[in-house]
C-alpha cells in the first residue's frame, strides 16, 4: 500500500509542487500512521515553498502541509491512547498534505465525529493562532473591544468568529467590496481602501480598544498603538508582507522589518508602560507551552461541534490539485480559507 505525498521538489512557484508515491511504513515505536481527510492549503505554505518561512529551513524536497485532520489507520504496540479509527489532528508544519501520515502519537489532539474534515482542518492553525494572539497574548476577556486588520484573510476572518462567541466587541478592517464579511461576523466594518481610512480607524476607536490584531501589517505599529487604550495589546500576526503581489516579487527584508517594527514599539512601552505589543508566531508558542496547544485547540473543537464558531472554506481541491490551489493563494483575495481533501 502506498501513500500519494505533495513533495516540494525545489524553492519556488506552484510548478516546484509533484505528486508523489511513497511506500507505507509499520508504525515505529510511540508512533501511529493517519489516513489523511483533510490538509492545510494556506498561505504560509506558499512562504514555506518560497523559502520565506523563518520557521522552517529545510532545503528540497520535503512534503507540503502546515496541519492535518484525519484518522488513526494504525498504531504501534506500545501506543495506547489512541486506537484505530480515532479521528485527530495535528500541526506539523510540513508533512501534512499527504493520504498518509506516519507522525509520533503524542503531537495530535482529538477531533470531535460529525464535523466537516476541511472545516476542522482550519482550526490547528489558522484558529489557533488568532484565538492565541488574542486570548494568551493580548488577554481579551469577553466585552473588549477589539480591532482586526485584515478582517476578511485567514486569520482576521477566525479572530472575528471567536470575538462573536467569545462576545467582543468588534471591528474589522477589510476592504470596502469584503463589508459584508465583517457585518455578517457582527463585527462594524471599516474599509481601508477608502480615502479616509485613518480617520474613519481612530473615530471607530473612540476611547480605545482593549486589543489589536494586525494581520495585514501595512500600518505603522506606532499609529496602531495611539488606537488602544492604556493597557491595551497589540498582537502581530503572519507574514502578509513576505510576497509581492501574486506572490512574485519576494521581499527578502520584509520579515525583519515586521519583526523590527515590533520590537521598536516594545522599547517604546517601556517609557510609556501603558500599552503592549508583541509577534506571535504559533510554532514559538507550541514549543513553549504545549499545554496550551493541547487546551485552547480543544477548546475551539468544542466551539466548532456546539456550532459557536463558523469556519468558512471558499474552496476545496483534491490532493491531485494542489498546483491550482497554490496558484489560487497566489492570487489572493480569498475569503477564509481553501483546504485539500483527500477522498476516502
Amino acid at each position: 500500500m502506498t501513500s500519494q505525498q505533495v513533495v516540494v521538489t525545489a524553492i519556488g512557484g506552484p510548478e516546484v509542487l509533484e505528486v508523489r508515491d511513497a511506500p507505507i511504513e509499520d508504525p515505529a515505536p510511540g508512533q501511529v500512521v493517519v489516513a489523511v481527510e483533510a490538509a492545510a492549503a494556506c498561505y504560509t505554505d506558499v512562504l514555506i515553498r518560497r523559502g520565506r518561512y523563518p520557521a522552517h529551513r529545510t532545503p528540497p524536497p520535503f512534503v507540503i502541509g502546515y496541519d492535518y485532520v484525519g484518522r488513526v489507520h494504525a498504531v504501534a504496540p506500545d501506543v495506547t491512547q489512541w486506537s484505530v479509527g480515532d479521528r485527530v489532528a495535528n500541526l506539523c508544519v510540513t508533512g501534512g498534505a499527504a493520504t498518509h501520515v506516519t507522525v509520533a502519537a503524542d503531537r495530535l489532539v482529538p477531533v470531535p465525529d460529525g464535523v466537516d474534515a476541511a472545516e476542522a482542518e482550519t482550526l490547528p492553525l489558522t484558529y489557533l493562532t488568532a484565538y492565541q494572539a488574542l486570548v494568551r497574548d493580548a488577554g481579551v476577556e469577553p466585552g473588549a473591544r477589539v480591532l482586526v486588520i485584515g478582517a476578511s484573510g485567514a486569520v482576521g476572518r477566525a479572530a472575528l468568529d471567536i470575538g462573536r462567541a467569545a462576545g467582543w466587541e468588534l471591528t474589522g478592517v477589510a476592504s470596502a467590496r469584503k463589508a459584508e464579511v465583517v457585518t455578517g461576523l457582527d463585527a462594524v466594518a471599516v474599509a481601508y481602501d477608502a480615502p479616509s481610512y485613518r480617520a474613519d480607524l481612530e473615530a471607530a476607536a473612540g476611547d480605545g480598544f482593549d486589543a489589536i490584531l494586525d494581520a495585514a501589517g501595512t500600518l505603522p505599529k506606532r499609529f496602531l498603538l495611539g488606537l488602544l487604550r492604556r493597557g491595551g495589546h497589540l498582537s502581530v500576526v503572519g507574514f502578509a508582507g513576505a510576497l509581492g503581489p501574486a506572490g512574485g516579487g519576494a521581499r527578502p527584508l520584509a520579515l525583519a522589518t515586521m519583526v523590527g517594527a515590533v520590537v521598536s514599539t516594545k522599547i517604546a512601552d517601556l517609557a510609556s508602560r501603558s500599552r503592549s505589543a508583541s509577534f506571535y508566531l504559533i510554532t514559538d508558542t507550541r514549543a513553549r507551552r504545549p499545554d496550551w496547544y493541547r487546551e485552547d485547540l480543544a477548546q475551539l473543537y468544542a466551539w466548532h461541534a456546539q456550532g459557536r464558531i463558523r469556519p468558512h472554506v471558499e474552496q476545496r481541491f483534491a490532493l491531485s490539485d494542489v498546483v491550482e490551489a497554490h496558484r489560487r493563494l497566489e492570487a489572493g483575495g480569498i475569503d477564509g480559507r481553501i483546504s485539500l481533501v483527500v477522498d476516502p
